[in-house]
């Protein structure tokens, strides 16, 4: 993706009220099936840009990690700080990217 359009697509993932509503009942319904319950691990399928990825850092238990992958495994190396990220996954992922 080119660069200034992921930049602008992130500032509008982060502010747009459409983004930031859908957030909001996403995480909410998570976290009322959950209950109390913290997994140790979050998985984030097709993560994308990371428009949960803060979200889900806090669901998850003290000292655990929420691993973000998407086909596109550039845009998850951009994950925020407070995430960890896994490369080996990500990577599996990419490989098996249909070709046309």
């Amino acid at each position: 993706m080119n660069p200034l359009a992921y930049k602008q697509f992130l500032e509008l993932d982060r502010t747009h009220w459409w983004m930031r509503g859908r957030r909001k009942v996403y995480l909410g319904l998570l976290e009322h099936f959950l209950r109390a319950k913290r997994p140790k691990r979050v998985l984030d399928l097709g993560a994308g840009i990371g428009g949960f990825l803060e979200g889900l850092d806090e669901i998850k238990a003290e000292g655990g990690r929420v691993l973000p992958t998407d086909i596109d495994a550039e845009h998850t190396y951009r994950a925020p700080p407070c995430v960890s990220t896994n490369r080996c996954c990500k990577q599996q992922i990419r490989d098996k990217r249909p070709t046309m």
